[in-house]
């Protein structure tokens, strides 16, 4: 953790990525106040058959990414 961070860019390739290790830092740097830019470059595009029951497929897993990232910069700032 830099404690005299400007600006912190994550990228990560797939969504949810952030959650599984560094959401924690994310938090960190924006209680501080630091300005944080998150670009996830791909909405799971590939992603199979998701649930059991299936609850998302490749045809519909992109428009509920894209919800999730809205409700994540909500969440964030």
């Amino acid at each position: 953790m830099i404690k005299e961070e400007r600006h912190v860019l994550v990228i990560f390739p797939h969504p949810d990525d952030e959650a599984f290790g560094v959401s924690g830092t994310i938090s960190t740097y924006i209680e501080m106040g630091v300005p944080v830019t998150y670009a996830c470059l791909t909405l799971g595009e590939m992603g199979r058959n998701l649930g059991n029951p299936p609850i998302a497929n490749r045809e519909t897993l992109p428009q509920i990414r894209k919800k999730n990232c809205k409700m994540l910069r909500l969440r964030w700032g």
